[in-house]
């Protein structure tokens, strides 16, 4: 089986690591084949925050949406899509809809974070929030196979939707069997 990983960070970041990275070789054991490729590469991810940095992260970010494309082409070739939180860490869910509607393939979703909140980027202010695209959360919930999450706050995001609960796993990694609406098992 081949798992295409769509992950925000490099791994350099924690999520990345111990979400993805860590399962690799254990995967492999069992013929399962994780391709990670993160959305923003090691030089960016290093100088996201960083205010002077502004303008070689803005052309950083956009050669990234860029490349994040071509991680479409390389979906057809994928079994599985794993999109650790997004994606892309603006914008709306153009490449999870691309992977999961026009190619047809089933998508893994792993939430760390409570991703649907609207915050103000100490770094970006309001340009920040105004390109996140907070809300896209609920169609990548809607749209997922599955979903695994690290924690229990998702029960609060949504307490009165059980049919999108069925097909959630709480745990501190993705590779815990679930009830699924697709019948998919990871």
């Amino acid at each position: 089986m081949n798992v295409l990983a769509l992950a925000s960070y490099p791994v350099e970041a924690a999520a990345t690591r111990f979400r993805l990275q860590q399962f690799v070789g254990p995967l492999a054991d069992r013929d399962i084949a994780l391709t990670i490729h993160p959305f923003l590469n090691s030089k960016l991810f290093e100088n996201l925050y960083v205010q002077k940095s502004f303008p070689q992260t803005a052309v950083g970010l956009l050669k990234s949406a860029f490349l994040r494309l071509a991680d479409v082409m390389l979906a057809r070739k994928a079994d599985v899509i794993l999109v650790q939180r997004e994606a892309m860490m603006f914008g709306p869910p153009v490449i999870e809809w691309l992977t999961t509607r026009a190619l047809k393939r089933p998508m893994v979703l792993d939430l760390d974070d409570a991703t649907y909140v609207s915050y103000t980027s100490p770094t970006y202010g309001g340009l920040g929030k105004a390109l996140k695209w907070f809300s896209k959360t609920d169609d990548l919930i809607k749209w997922a196979a599955l979903v695994t999450c690290g924690n229990h706050i998702w029960n609060r995001f949504f307490p009165c939707c059980e049919s999108w609960q069925a097909s959630m796993s709480f745990s501190s990694g993705w590779l815990e069997p679930a009830k699924t609406k697709s019948g998919f098992r990871v």
